[in-house]
């Protein structure tokens, strides 16, 4: 048997997130995306993934990353989860999944009177279109930096409970703020892993300069 790889896992993740996202979700797709989450707990791809993503960020050592899975039913809300007290960062690969769906939505989106009615709002949303023009996989990493930039408070973190998670109801600012520090982070790692421009390579047009508040 061919040894696991996050890219084969996560192309697997994908096709059974689509099963379980159609009207009539195919029996036993949630059973089959727990399955598929434990055994990647189980293996060296979630200790690569710390040392890429998590290690390089002082003080998180101790740190490691799990998938989450379902409670037999549904699966979280929440898209990153961090426990202080187990030092678990757990990965939501649904909501991933649902969130880069949403960013390819948000172009849409920005054309509605609704979205113009706040800059915080209407910013993040166009961001968002932007990072829905990175592979999911890519996404994967940045949601990881999302929370990895949330436990360090590089932005200002919602704690309820020992738990930073990300959540719907963070400011708008927050999480524009987040999402621009990990993807700037992720342009650095996608250049010194493949020496390629990631904005380039993906025609992804965002200039920070221009969508300060005020301006």
């Amino acid at each position: 048997m061919a040894a696991r790889t996050l890219s084969t896992t996560w192309k697997q993740l994908e096709k059974l997130a689509e099963k379980l996202s159609q009207k009539k979700p195919v029996k036993g797709t949630i059973e089959a995306i727990d399955d598929l989450c434990r055994k990647t707990n189980e293996s060296k791809i979630v200790d690569a993934m710390v040392s890429l993503l998590v290690t390089p960020y002082g003080g998180m050592d101790g740190v490691r990353i799990q998938f989450a899975t379902s409670d037999g039913k549904k699966f979280p809300d929440w898209v990153t989860q961090y426990d202080e007290e187990t030092k678990v960062i757990q990965v939501n690969g649904v909501q991933i999944l649902k969130f880069i769906a949403d960013c390819k939505a948000a172009s849409k989106n920005l054309t509605t009177p609704q979205a113009k009615e706040s800059f915080p709002g209407y910013r993040l949303l166009a961001f968002m279109s932007e990072v829905g023009k990175i592979p999911t996989r890519l996404a994967l990493f940045q949601m990881v930096l999302v929370q990895v930039a949330r436990c360090k408070e590089i932005c200002k973190a919602d704690k309820r409970g020992g738990s930073a998670a990300i959540v719907a109801d963070t400011t708008e600012t927050e999480q524009y703020q987040t999402l621009l520090w990990a993807f700037k982070e992720l342009e650095v790692f996608y250049r010194e892993t493949t020496g390629v421009a990631m904005r380039s390579e993906y025609g992804i047009l965002w200039y920070e300069s221009e969508w300060i508040a005020g301006k």
